[in-house]
C-alpha cells in the first residue's frame, strides 16, 4: 500500500544492529521478528521490514535510494529526492503513483536502475504525469543518471551480457519477459558522463521484453541518446525525443518489436539511428522489426536516418522529417547489402522545408528502398500531436 510521507529504503545486507547483534553476548533470537526481513510490509510494520514489531526504524522524511529488494510504492502526487543510485533487484517491485515527482540529486551518481527479475510499474496519467527531473534549481542536461531496465528478453550479444552502463547482467531466452510498465512518464536532465566515452541515456532498456509496457513516454534534454533499445523485443507508442545532445533514439543489437507514434526533434546527432552491431555488423538475431509514424524534426541533427553497423532487416512507414540536410545515411558493407537485397524498406517518407545542398540520401546502389508521399508522421506533421498534449514538456 502506498507510504504517506515515509520513505523505506531497503538496503541488502542488514547491518547487525544493537537489538539483533551479530552472534555476540548480544544476540537475540529473531524468531519473533520472521515478517521483518521478506521484503514484504506485514505482521504489523508500518513500512516494509521496519517499524512495528521490528528492530529496524523506518526512514523518514523524502529521500530514497538505495537497494530494493522487496515492493516500494511511492505515493500518489508526492515529491521524493533520489540521493543516489537505487537498485530494483530480482524479484523486487518499484510502484510510482500519478503526479509523483521524483528529483535527483547532482554529483551522487544518481540513477535509477531495474535488474533483470525486478520490476517498475509507472502509473502515470495525461493530467498527471510521472516526472523523473534533476533537483538543481537550474537544471541541465546531464544532472543525474536516468532510467535504466534490464531484461531477460534475447539480444545479438550471445546469451547473457553486461551492460556497458553500470555492469549489469541482460539478455537470455525470455522474450516475453516484463520489466514492468512505463506509462505518461517524463524524465528530464538525464544523460550524465558515465566515463570518458559514455554518458548514460534518458532511458536505456537492456534487453528488454515484450510484456513490458512503454507508451506515453518522454525524454527532454539528455546529455545523452533520449532513447536506447539494446536488444530486446519490446514494442512502445508515443515516445518523444526533444532536445537530447546525442540522437533521440537509438535500436540496436537485435532489437526486434514493433512500434509507432514517435517524435523526434532538435537532436545533437542523429534524429533516429538503427544499428545491429559494432563489435560484429553481421551477428544474429539481426536489428529487425517494424516502426511506423514518427516525424524526425531539425534543428541541429546530423541526419534523419542513421542505417549503420550492419543496419537491420526493418521496415519504416509514415515518416515525415523537416529541415534535415541529409534524409537518409547508409554506412558500411554489410548496411548496404541489406539495402541492396530488399531488406530495408521505407513506404512511405516525407522531406519538408529542404534547403540548399539537401540529399534524401547518400545510396547510390541499384535499388530503391523507399518511396516518397505526404505523410503525417507521428499525427501532424511537425506540428506536436494530439497525444502528446497536458503530460509533456519542451513544445
Amino acid at each position: 500500500m502506498p507510504i504517506s510521507k515515509k520513505i523505506v529504503l531497503i538496503i541488502l545486507g542488514i547491518l547487525c544492529f544493537t537489538a539483533v547483534s551479530c552472534k555476540d553476548d548480544n544476540t537475540v533470537d529473531r524468531g519473533e521478528f520472521t515478517s521483518c526481513d521478506d521484503g514484504i510490509q506485514n505482521g504489523g510494520e508500518e513500512g516494509v521490514d521496519c517499524g512495528g514489531p521490528c528492530p529496524v526504524i523506518c526512514p523518514t522524511g523524502s529521500t530514497i535510494g538505495g537497494e530494493i529488494v522487496g515492493v516500494l510504492d511511492l505515493t500518489e502526487g508526492e515529491e521524493f529526492l533520489l540521493t543516489g543510485p537505487m537498485l530494483v533487484r530480482d524479484g523486487a517491485q518499484l510502484i510510482i503513483r500519478s503526479g509523483v515527482t521524483i528529483k535527483a540529486q547532482r554529483g551522487t551518481n544518481a540513477y535509477i536502475a531495474i535488474a533483470q527479475g525486478g520490476t517498475i510499474s509507472v502509473f502515470g496519467t495525461e493530467n498527471n504525469p510521472v516526472v523523473l527531473t534533476s533537483n538543481e534549481e537550474n537544471p541541465q542536461p546531464g544532472d543525474w543518471g536516468g532510467l535504466l531496465l534490464f531484461g531477460k528478453a534475447p539480444t545479438n550479444s550471445g546469451g547473457i551480457d553486461r551492460s556497458d552502463l553500470l555492469d549489469i547482467f541482460y539478455g537470455g531466452t525470455e522474450a516475453g519477459d516484463s520489466s514492468g510498465i512505463l506509462r505518461y512518464l517524463r524524465i528530464e536532465y538525464a544523460g550524465a558522463e558515465y566515463d570518458e566515452t559514455l554518458n548514460f541515456n534518458g532511458l536505456s532498456l537492456y534487453g528488454v521484453g515484450s510484456f513490458t509496457t512503454i507508451r506515453n513516454v518522454e525524454t527532454y534534454r539528455s546529455q545523452g541518446n533520449g532513447f536506447k533499445f539494446i536488444g530486446g523485443t519490446v514494442n512502445s507508442e508515443n515516445l518523444i525525443a526533444l532536445e537530447n545532445e546525442e540522437s533521440g533514439i537509438v535500436v540496436s543489437d537485435g532489437w526486434n518489436g514493433v512500434s509507432n507514434s514517435w517524435y523526434i526533434s532538435n537532436s545533437g546527432k542523429n534524429s533516429l539511428e538503427i544499428l545491429n552491431s559494432e563489435e560484429d555488423p553481421l551477428r544474429v538475431p539481426i536489428t529487425g522489426g517494424e516502426i511506423s509514424d514518427v516525424s524526425l524534426l531539425a534543428p541541429s541533427s546530423l541526419v534523419a536516418i542513421d542505417f549503420a553497423d550492419g543496419g537491420g532487416e526493418i521496415n519504416l512507414s509514415n515518416i515525415y522529417t523537416s529541415g534535415i540536410d541529409l534524409g537518409i545515411q547508409i554506412q558500411g558493407n554489410e548496411a548496404t547489402t541489406l539495402v541492396n537485397n530488399g531488406e530495408f524498406i521505407i513506404d512511405a517518407i516525407e522531406f519538408d522545408n529542404t534547403g540548399n545542398g539537401f540529399m534524401p540520401t547518400n545510396y547510390a546502389g541499384p535499388v530503391n528502398f523507399f518511396q516518397e508521399g505526404d505523410n503525417l508522421g507521428a499525427g501532424n506533421k511537425a506540428i506536436p500531436p494530439d497525444w502528446a498534449a497536458l503530460w509533456t514538456i519542451g513544445f
